[in-house]
């Protein structure tokens, strides 16, 4: 997992919306839950939201991404966006 090339490209963000394609039942998705990790002793804390969509072969589109972003800035994570 990149996490220092990760750490970099976030540096300053306020907030990071994560999609993933998959899901663990009982859990969130493992992208997420990964790059929460790599924030996690980095003295950094930006809000980072996770999003399931995409599933089954689904397009992702644009609204999807609009809702992500709309979310994060609301501070407002955890959704299925189907």
């Amino acid at each position: 997992f990149p996490k220092a090339a990760l750490l970099k490209a976030c540096k300053g963000l306020k907030g990071i919306a994560v999609i993933d394609r998959h899901v663990s039942y009982g859990f969130e998705g493992p992208l997420f839950t990964d790059l929460r990790s790599a924030f996690f002793d980095s003295g950094k804390k930006p809000f980072i939201a996770g999003f399931i969509a995409g599933l089954g072969g689904r397009d992702i589109t644009e609204r999807h991404l609009e809702k992500a972003l709309e979310n994060v800035m609301k501070k407002k994570g955890g959704e299925w966006l189907f």
